[in-house]
Order: C-alpha cells, then structure tokens, then sequence
C-alpha cells in the first residue's frame, strides 16, 4: 500500500494532506525520511512515523455488521 493511503488509514489525513506531510520530511519509514507519497510500504513489517511518533496499524480486517 502506498505511504499516502497508509496515512490516510490511520486516520492522519486526507491522501492529499497526507501526501504533502511526506514531502515536507515529517514521514520516516523504519527511521528513515521518506519523500515520496508513493512509495510502497507494508504496516505490518514497517514503522511508519510522523513527527516521531508511531502510526497504528491500519485495520487489515473489514469490520461486520449484522442487519436484523
């Protein structure tokens, strides 16, 4: 998924905001800045921060409802 919709996920922003934090540098994967709202990560392996401060993981599982 790429970093932008990761973001987006989590609940940070739009894909759009989200997508201009990355490339002001406020995003590091793994530590390490990234600026490119397209590169591709995977949550589960990966640490994806912004401002220093770890993202949770987007939910993998769709959530259910039951209709009565």
């Amino acid at each position: 998924m790429t970093l932008d919709r990761v973001l987006s996920r989590a609940g940070v922003a739009s894909r759009t905001v989200a997508a201009e934090l990355i490339t002001a540098g406020r995003v590091t994967i793994d530590g390490r800045t990234c600026r490119d709202p397209q590169t591709w990560v995977t949550p589960e392996r990966q640490r994806v921060a912004l401002d220093g401060h770890v993202l949770q993981r987007p939910r993998t599982t769709p959530r259910a409802f039951q209709l009565s």
